[in-house]
Formats: C-alpha cells, sequence, structure tokens
C-alpha cells in the first residue's frame, strides 16, 4: 500500500488519509517545510554560535551535529556546546513557524515568545520554587502501578499549582513581554490550540484581546470552533455528522450557565500552566518533580478553569468512555483532588480553596465541559459521552435530536451542511491527487 511521510519518521496511507479528521493534506507539507527550516539554521550555525557566546560571555561555543538536534510538537532545540572540549551543552529553543500559524497569521512566532519568555521571568520572580529552566537570553523574530510514587508526583505537582495560584491577576489572557521589556497581561489567553487552528488558515481570537469575565471568554472560544467548521475542509463528513457536531456546539452555548460559578464569574485569576502534559515534566526516580518546561502556552485563567490533568489515566481526554475507563479515571481524578487539598491545607495561606473548587467542578460536570471546550478535536465525544448524558441519556442514540437541534447553530445550517459534505469531497479528490490517484 503506497505511504506518504509525515513528520517524525511515521507515514500515512491513502486509506486513512481518508478517513482522519484532520487536515492531512496540510500536514503532508510539513516534511518538506522541516527541511526548508533546517537547512536555514545549519546555515547560519556561525550566528547561532555568536548569539550564545553573547550571552554566555563565552570564548567559543559550537553548534551540534544535526543528527543530535531536539525536534518536538512545535518546536526544535539545537544543543550548543560550550568552549569545547567542555560537556556543558545550553539549548537553542526556536519556535517551529510551520505548527504555528505563522504564515497564516505573521507575528505568531514572536506571540509565542514573548508569550514564553514573560512567564519564566514572572514565575522566576513570584514563585522560585518552581523548578523551571535557566533562561540565559532570548530573541524576538503511565504510572498507574505505582501509587506511592504517583503521590509523590501528585504532591510536588500539588504545590507548584498552589504556588503559582498565591499571585492574583486582574484578567483573563496571557503574559507578554514588550519592546522596552515590560511584563504585562494585554496578550489574548495563548493556548496551543489557538495557533494549531491559526495554522491551518482558521480565524481564532485577535491578539490582543483579554476578557473580564468567563463567559465572554468562553462563547470566543466556541467561536473558534465554528470557525473550525466554516474553513477546515474536511470539518463534516456527511449529513449526520455535520448535524451532530452543530447540535452539540449550539448545546454547548445553552448549557453554559450549567457549567460556571456565579461566585467566580469575574475572578480570581490565577497563572495555569494549560500545556502541563508529561512530556514536558521532569522526574526524578521517585517522581519528585526536578523540572517543568515548554512555558510558553501558560495563561491567566479563571480559577475554575484550572482542572486537574486530564491525561492522568494515560487515555486522551475524548477516549474515555462510561465503564471501566471512566471508573477508572474517577478514581485517579479523585486521587489528585485529594492530594492537593492536603498539600493546601498544609500550606494554610490560600484563601481559594482551590480543591474545594476542584471537586464542585468534577461532580456539576464542569470539568468535562471545560476540556471539550478547549479540544476542536474531541468536543464532540465528549459532549456525547459527559455532558449530553447528564441531562437526557436517550438522546445519545437518538437522531431526532441532532437533526432538531442543529438548524438553530445559524441560520441556513443545513445548507451549510450541504456545502461542508460538497467540500470534503473535494478535498478527497485532492488527497488522492497528492498520492498520484486520479
Amino acid at each position: 500500500m503506497a505511504t506518504l511521510p509525515l513528520l517524525r519518521g511515521n507515514s500515512i496511507s491513502l486509506e486513512e488519509a481518508l478517513t482522519d479528521d484532520d487536515n492531512i493534506l496540510h500536514r503532508l507539507d510539513y516534511p518538506q517545510k522541516q527541511r526548508d527550516f533546517w537547512s536555514y539554521f545549519i546555515s547560519h550555525k556561525r550566528e547561532i554560535e555568536a548569539l550564545v557566546s553573547f550571552h554566555l560571555r563565552a570564548k567559543y561555543c559550537q553548534v551540534v551535529d544535526e543528527s543530535d538536534w531536539l525536534f518536538g510538537s512545535y518546536n526544535v532545540c539545537i544543543p550548543v556546546r560550550i568552549n569545547p572540549p567542555s560537556e556543558k551543552q545550553v539549548l537553542v529553543r526556536i519556535p517551529l513557524p510551520f505548527k504555528i500559524g505563522e504564515e497564516n497569521n505573521p507575528g505568531n512566532v514572536d506571540e509565542k515568545l514573548r508569550s514564553e519568555v514573560a512567564t519564566y521571568i514572572w514565575i522566576n520572580q513570584n514563585c522560585p520554587t518552581v523548578p523551571i529552566p535557566s533562561l540565559y537570553g532570548f530573541a524576538f523574530h503511565n504510572g498507574k502501578t505505582d501509587k506511592t510514587r504517583r503521590q509523590t508526583f501528585f504532591s510536588d505537582l500539588s504545590k507548584i499549582i498552589l504556588s503559582l495560584n498565591r499571585t492574583k491577576l486582574p484578567r483573563i489572557g496571557s503574559l507578554t513581554l514588550d519592546n522596552e521589556g515590560f511584563i504585562n497581561l494585554k496578550n489574548r489567553p495563548l493556548t496551543l490550540r489557538l495557533q494549531t487552528l491559526e495554522n491551518e488558515g482558521i480565524p481564532t481570537i485577535p491578539r490582543e484581546s483579554t476578557y473580564q469575565s468567563v463567559e465572554a471568554y468562553i462563547l470566543d472560544l466556541l467561536q473558534c470552533h465554528d470557525n473550525r467548521i466554516y474553513y477546515q475542509p474536511n470539518a463534516i463528513h456527511d449529513t449526520s455528522d455535520g448535524q451532530e457536531q452543530l447540535a452539540a456546539l449550539t448545546m454547548m452555548r445553552g448549557l453554559l450557565h450549567h457549567f460556571i460559578s456565579r461566585e467566580y464569574r469575574n475572578g480570581p485569576y490565577v497563572l495555569t500552566l494549560t500545556d502541563l502534559h508529561p512530556s514536558n515534566i521532569f522526574v526524578d526516580d521517585e517522581w519528585h518533580i526536578t523540572a517543568l518546561i515548554d512555558l510558553e502556552w501558560a495563561c491567566s485563567f479563571p480559577i475554575e478553569l484550572q482542572t486537574p490533568p486530564y491525561w492522568l489515566s494515560g487515555r486522551p481526554i475524548d477516549d474515555i468512555e462510561h465503564g471501566e475507563h471512566l471508573d477508572t479515571f474517577t478514581a485517579i481524578m479523585t486521587e489528585f483532588i485529594d492530594a492537593f487539598e492536603q498539600q493546601e491545607t498544609q500550606l494554610q495561606d490560600s484563601h481559594t480553596f482551590q480543591a474545594q473548587i476542584m471537586r464542585e467542578c468534577w461532580n456539576r460536570g464542569s470539568f468535562w465541559y471545560f476540556q471539550a471546550m478547549h479540544s476542536p478535536k474531541g468536543l464532540l465525544r465528549v459532549f456525547n459521552e459527559h455532558i449530553q448524558r447528564r441531562f437526557c441519556e436517550e438522546h445519545c442514540t437518538q437522531r431526532v435530536f441532532d437533526r432538531t437541534v442543529s438548524p438553530y447553530w445559524c441560520i441556513g445550517a443545513e445548507k451549510i451542511i450541504q456545502a461542508k459534505v460538497e467540500e470534503e469531497e473535494a478535498y478527497k479528490d485532492r488527497l488522492r491527487k497528492r498520492f498520484g490517484i486520479s
């Protein structure tokens, strides 16, 4: 079976591409864009070495061989040796413009860097006990079976979150560093989902948008989901799928007031590490957290939206179904909140009772609502499995619900669904041609 290359040595067949919910045509361009990007930095090794020498006041620096570069989902880290043959190294970390929407939204790279640098400085000044790497300079352009170590990890993670929460922030947004070197909370709440959508030409939240209330932010975020429907060529697979998606988005708006608390509508707001993924957390043999990396998508979020990590059971958010998977997840979630509450009690300096807020959000289903809201690809399944079921379980299997509700997504919704079905057929034709099949 013929395949085409993706990033990281992966490949995809035509059959897989035709059934994937992502825009595979867009992703097929990544390997060439990566090669071009790598070639650029290989040709500018001397400039990189000079930049590192300047910041570290080192006599001689040497960029390591390309085969030793570290390539993540959104950044490349180029190791640079300091005064070789010394073994000391630093990493020059550079965003991948072809992954974060620089082509469609010029300035995304600079926005991401400014937010990350501001977050490093802010945490270093306000939360010095939080273990993060040393920032030398910058420039702009599954552990389910080990309960003891898991408890250690939960306790350390709780301490970090509580340390960040001590400083309250005035609004929803993200920190940024301006040209005069001042840190301000004037940037939109920049999460990786926004730049991932913009990378495919999907409009999201304007760059200077900040929010004083939870509802305004959530409604703007749901508009991003609407824009994915409008702009992604394979967003809707058939009429039934379109009706399901539009009904879910309509009900997400209608049910909003059930999942947020009036008490915390206008704050407090706290710095939240929205990309706190396992690959960004370093631990020792006992699972004590030794360092956190990838801080560029930290946001000032409402306290209710600072939920426990969804990945605690090792499953994607849209793959936690009722039954064994949900039972396992519920047990681990309870364990995390209990550990958080224990740390909160020991510190005795918290006045927001965050563990209680987490538990209330879990009990009323807000956890699932907020996870769906932040997951363009997973919203439908999370809605069907964990939100709709709370109100009317029989609607989860009745097509009449989707047919009845979907027209209220917008005027002319059925015409839009039909147009999107036709657009997906054209998209599939382009995919076939990409694979050399007419």
